[in-house]
């Protein structure tokens, strides 16, 4: 849920203009908390499956730059599709691939629902930049109601550690200590 393409926005003017590319936003991202809780595991996966298929259908090849969710959901179509000669390059940013429930992952959530003003407040401003739905709409109640979504989540990630030590993919991972 604290996903979205715009986190891609500034590196567009650096792509050569012979190059296409397109930003994916995954379903459920990118608006109300009720589309997030409406996405699930399996529309997720076919909807990456299905966008990696068509690249490597027009591409002869094809460069991936993912973010957090993204990153394991792309590795794992890439294998499963048996597509990884189509694949020149993979850059993954945050993967998620040891979520946590953390104090301070729920200080900031519980402080973009309830706080209005982030002026004193720096982290609150940038995960609410950040953020994938719109959290001036979200209550409580509505973040509880998507705990089957985080789960997902977790069941991504589980199945991408247990896995990609065998994949054979050209990617970088880069992971932020915070």
């Amino acid at each position: 849920f604290l996903g979205c393409p715009h986190y891609f926005d500034m590196l567009l003017p650096h792509v050569p203009a012979e190059w296409a590319f397109k930003s994916i936003q995954l379903e459920g991202h990118g608006g109300s908390l009720r589309d997030f809780r409406h996405a699930s595991r399996e529309k997720w996966e076919t909807q990456v499956e299905r966008e990696i298929a068509d690249m490597c259908a027009a591409y002869e090849r094809v460069v991936i730059v993912a973010h957090s969710m993204g990153c394991m959901l792309t590795a794992n179509a890439v294998v499963k599709l048996h597509l990884e000669h189509k694949i020149a390059g993979m850059l993954f940013l945050g993967a998620a691939l040891y979520p946590k429930c953390d104090p301070p992952l729920v200080y900031t959530a519980v402080r973009m629902i309830n706080c209005r003003s982030e002026k004193n407040d720096p982290y609150t401003a940038a995960a609410r930049t950040c953020c994938g739905v719109d959290v001036y709409k979200i209550s409580l109640w509505e973040l509880f109601a998507s705990i089957p979504r985080f789960w997902d989540l977790f069941a991504i990630a589980r199945y991408t550690r247990r896995h990609i030590a065998a994949y054979e993919l050209p990617m970088v991972v880069l992971q932020s200590s915070h």
